[in-house]
């Protein structure tokens, strides 16, 4: 195995370039903030509502089902469905 970057480690130089600005910023990691516990604990909540239970027991009569997660949570899916739906209104 090489230890050399990969070519997209080389070019884009991410997250050690652009992280050290964004570092200056939080200078150290904050525990115990408010809230913290119930986030934790909503990122498995919505794994399993969306990824697993809502394409399980919602599908299509064929089987196949939506993707509920790239289109309701994710701002990437979010994006890439809607804009071509937008372009063709």
């Amino acid at each position: 195995m090489s230890k050399q970057k990969t070519p997209s480690g080389r070019l884009l130089g991410f997250p050690g370039k652009s992280a050290q600005p964004i570092k200056a910023f939080f200078p150290k990691k904050r525990k115990g903030l408010p809230g913290d516990r119930w986030l934790r604990f909503l990122k498995y909540l919505i794994l399993v509502g969306f990824v697993i239970l809502l394409p399980l027991f919602v599908s299509g009569p064929f089987g196949e089902s939506k993707p509920w997660f790239c289109m309701l949570i994710c701002p990437s899916g979010t994006l890439m469905a809607g804009l071509p739906l937008v372009m063709m209104n």
